[in-house]
């Protein structure tokens, strides 16, 4: 979805890298369903990038490699978190 962008101004960009910026659309389980674009533009130049190591997949063992189980569930926690910090970055989410 886009917004007050015109069909000149994307047509432009068809073929290029672009980056896009805007604001999320969440289902009733948080989960992204769509994106209202407010800006496209052209992406930063990415040719200082090592694009091969960029796109190149990485084994889930790997990834894993060196995880271990939870010794318990305060290891997913940050401490010294108010209640009422949590529900205002709950809320600046839903925004």
């Amino acid at each position: 979805m886009t917004s007050g962008l015109s069909a000149d101004h994307i047509a432009q960009l068809l073929d290029q890298r672009v980056r896009a910026e805007g604001h999320p659309r969440l289902d009733e389980q948080g989960r992204l369903t769509t994106i209202e674009v407010t800006e496209l533009s052209l992406a930063p130049d990415v040719e200082a990038l090592d694009t091969d190591s960029f796109f190149t997949g990485i084994e889930l063992d790997r990834l894993l490699a060196e995880t271990r189980p939870l010794d318990s569930m305060s290891e997913l926690t940050i401490p010294g978190v108010t209640e009422d910090e949590v529900a205002g970055m709950l809320a600046t989410l839903e925004d």
